[in-house]
């Protein structure tokens, strides 16, 4: 598979126009210092290189004033991004600040569970069911609340844990009976 090769942006084809005017005039001038005036021919010669050389230094004027422009634009769309990132930066900010709450409130239902199960043997079944069932039903509070603020990956791991913990309390109330 070939990489598609990328246009080149409106400031880089102006630099290029710019140095290729360069390039143009520099070569236009080395030639004429170095023509010799030494017949007709060599003077003609001399004179159209002038005025290839004042043609040359007016497309340098033109693409000179158009990379310059080029350039303002680059600054423009630059300044704008920059304008454009810190309005966001607020709704990183409280997006953030609501992602931790809700992954606090999920790592708090897993240290419960987690200290549920380390102390499970010296429970009475019954608590432990109803503990059990306490922890499923804020983990799917959990999974409500990370799906409407739109973390569809944290809700989905909250209502697995929900799942997890019914299913061990549902069995343990089965084992009891």
């Amino acid at each position: 598979m070939t990489a598609k090769r990328k246009a080149p942006s409106p400031l880089v084809e102006a630099a290029q126009a710019f140095d290729d005017a360069l390039e143009a005039h520099a070569r236009n001038a080395e030639l004429f210092v170095r023509t010799p005036l030494t017949s007709t021919k060599h003077i003609e010669r001399a004179n159209e290189l002038l005025g290839e050389i004042a043609g040359a230094e007016d497309r340098m004027r033109e693409r000179s004033a158009a990379l310059a422009e080029a350039v303002a634009v680059a600054r423009d769309r630059q300044e704008q991004l920059a304008r454009d990132i810190i309005a966001r930066l607020p709704e990183i900010k409280a997006r953030n600040e609501q992602l931790m709450t809700l992954l606090a409130a999920y790592q708090a239902l897993g240290n419960e569970a987690g200290a549920l199960n380390a102390t499970a043997a010296g429970t009475n079944p019954r608590e432990l069911v109803e503990a059990l069932h306490a922890i499923a039903e804020r983990a799917t509070t959990l999974a409500t609340d990370a799906r409407a603020a739109g973390f569809e990956e944290l809700a989905t791991q909250a209502h697995a844990l929900h799942q997890r913990l019914a299913s061990a309390a549902k069995k343990l109330h089965g084992a009891t009976l």
